[in-house]
């Protein structure tokens, strides 16, 4: 062992130390939490300052057997961590909120044939006048992929659902890593791979609070890796499932997608269809207990603690939230101008846009930096482009 740290090159030992950085990062998201809104967005922008600076400079590639046969051991290490984590919790987590109203809305739908947007599934301490907030908060592909172990299994069955979704959450980071290495557009791809199951985040979330925002982040992922792969119509199918689902991050991800793909028509025609041959039955069965349950009550709740603007004086609010808006403006119009047509570039812009619109969010929860973690992975991976050179040379 010993031999081989030696012979490790100066090169390799930097992308180390700055792998540990950004795992750190990921650490930093999970501690800062509630009452820590400021500090979490501070540490979000903190993640993509790094990472832009990290992939402004080109790095020595990994090629080396001993290097990479060190990445697979510390990969291997990670995931017996996690099946240790996920054996150690199966037979004591209960799920939060979000993970039982999966649970009453598919015993509610699938028993009864009951509406799950129209009937209580949540206990919603918010209350609007005209309007009932207590249904089924998400898109109903949710529901449906979630169920059937769910109903086998009940609240186990959600916790199998999740390690499902994060196993081939890790499967496609790999994917999408190793087609941009195949391309000399990315480092190592065991990289994105050791960060993001290094993120403690994810786990406690997953197999703990059994959140479901790990199932549109692997709906994206598999979308940008179909598209990276030139298969437009399945990029566009997986878009519109992943937006069936939760309206993010697909939402931010399938705009750029849009400004890239060759025949942009088919594109949206078949995320589309899909998105209405999902939504709109339940759309017809009661569109607004859909759309308060879905869409307004995320505008109309107050704030909590999570928010980075939770506390502040109203005029300072304001403020933070214009700068917000005219930064989120600014890296619009730069990709747009200066990146649209490099199509690995999309992974990191997209994930940067994100994070500069959940940040001013009124709350920014744990849940929602499962959206980021994997595309902070990726984007730390990339190799800067060659001038001269275009993302499929």
């Amino acid at each position: 062992m010993e031999k081989m740290v030696k012979n490790l090159h100066a090169g390799f030992l930097v992308h180390l130390i700055l792998i540990g950085i950004l795992a750190y990062g990921f650490q930093l998201i999970f501690v800062y939490d509630w009452g820590a809104g400021f500090e979490r967005g501070i540490i979000l922008l903190a993640i993509v300052c790094f990472i832009s600076l990290k992939n402004s400079f080109r790095l020595p590639q990994i090629e080396g057997k001993q290097e990479a046969a060190l990445l697979y051991a510390v990969l291997f290490g990670l995931l017996c961590w996690q099946a240790y984590y996920f054996l150690s919790t199966y037979g004591s987590s209960q799920p939060i909120d979000v993970g039982e109203m999966t649970l009453l809305a598919s015993e509610l739908f699938w028993n009864s044939f009951g509406n799950p947007y129209t009937n209580r599934v949540v206990e919603e301490p918010f209350r609007y006048p005209g309007l009932f907030l207590e249904g089924y908060k998400f898109p109903p592909l949710t529901l449906f992929l979630y169920s059937p172990l769910v109903l086998t299994f009940k609240v186990r069955g959600l916790y199998i659902s999740n390690l499902l979704f994060h196993i081939l959450t890790a499967i496609y980071i790999y994917k999408i890593s190793n087609h941009l290495n195949g391309i000399k557009r990315a480092y190592h791809p065991a990289v994105p791979v050791i960060l993001y199951l290094s993120s403690y985040l994810v786990l406690y979330e997953l197999f703990r609070q059994g959140v479901n925002d790990i199932l549109p982040t692997l709906l994206m992922l598999m979308s940008i890796y179909y598209f990276l792969k030139d298969n437009e119509t399945r990029s566009a199918l997986f878009l519109g499932a992943s937006l069936c689902t939760k309206w993010l991050p697909g939402f931010m991800f399938g705009l750029l997608l849009l400004s890239q793909v060759k025949d942009k028509k088919r594109f949206v025609l078949y995320s589309v269809g899909i998105f209405a041959l999902i939504v709109f039955p339940f759309l017809i069965w009661n569109y607004e207990g859909f759309i308060s349950n879905t869409i307004l009550i995320y505008a109309l709740k107050p704030g909590d603690s999570t928010g980075f603007l939770f506390g502040m004086n109203e005029v300072l609010a304001k403020t933070m939230f214009l700068l917000f808006a005219l930064l989120f403006l600014v890296v619009s119009l730069y990709y747009y101008l200066r990146k649209r047509n490099d199509r690995v570039s999309l992974i990191f812009f997209g994930v940067v846009l994100l994070t500069l619109f959940l940040i001013p969010l009124k709350e920014n929860h744990g849940n929602h930096q499962i959206w980021l973690i994997p595309f902070f992975s990726i984007s730390f991976n990339l190799l800067p482009l060659i001038k001269g050179r275009t993302s499929k040379d």
